[in-house]
């Protein structure tokens, strides 16, 4: 696939014939395509894996055919043309990706899985080890 459309022209030609990765069940990677699949209306088969790296690598490998990855596992892999970025799951393009639209461009509205990342510590963990 060269671009979004792409993907959704065959998908809907062909219902559930294309397979997506995941970094596991219920993680961000799934919940991004599920979520595009709905916007989209079409229909594509869960292949989760243990983790973000595995689910690129069978879509780099030809297992799986689409994934969702956060944009610092894919860069080294669109930068070296393993994989195509077809859209961005952001309100806006990436500063990284400037030739890659973002969901909204492509009548895809209101999107965006943008999620929280933080650094957590142990509960009960002594505030003298947290300041360092």
């Amino acid at each position: 696939f060269k671009s979004l459309d792409d993907l959704v022209k065959y998908a809907k030609a062909h219902p559930g014939e294309l397979n997506f990765s995941s970094s596991g069940l219920g993680n961000s990677t799934q919940l991004a395509v599920e979520l595009l699949q709905k916007k989209l209306g079409i229909s594509m088969t869960h292949v989760p894996f243990k983790g973000e790296p595995d689910g690129l690598m069978a879509t780099i490998g030809g297992q799986t055919q689409v994934m969702a990855p956060v944009a610092g596992t894919a860069l080294p892999h669109i930068k070296s043309r393993k994989v195509v970025p077809l859209v961005v799951l952001a309100p806006s393009r990436l500063a990284e990706l400037p030739d890659v639209p973002a969901a909204n461009e492509l009548g895809v509205k209101d999107f965006d899985t943008m999620g929280w990342s933080g650094i957590v510590a142990r509960a009960g963990t002594p505030p003298a080890i947290i300041a360092k």
